[in-house]
């Protein structure tokens, strides 16, 4: 699940989507984890997010700050 979902009021008209990822030194670049078993495996979160949510997510991290989806994947 996503940390952040904003909605217009409407919880099925999302708006944007936020997933911060702790910790991040400086020298890590932050990036979706990919599933490795279930349902959703070999797929990332931001991928699944994108699919369910209609809404590209983004990356929230420490010192790099808010990573739009575009820039993410």
């Amino acid at each position: 699940m996503p940390d952040i979902v904003i909605h217009s009021g409407n919880p099925l008209d999302v708006l944007a989507v936020y997933d911060f990822k702790f910790p991040c030194p400086d020298t890590n670049k932050p990036s979706w984890r990919e599933y490795e078993q279930g349902p959703f495996a070999g797929s990332t979160q931001g991928k699944m997010y994108l699919e369910i949510l209609k809404v590209g997510p983004n990356l929230i991290a420490p010192i790099r700050g808010i990573i739009r989806w575009l820039e993410s994947q």
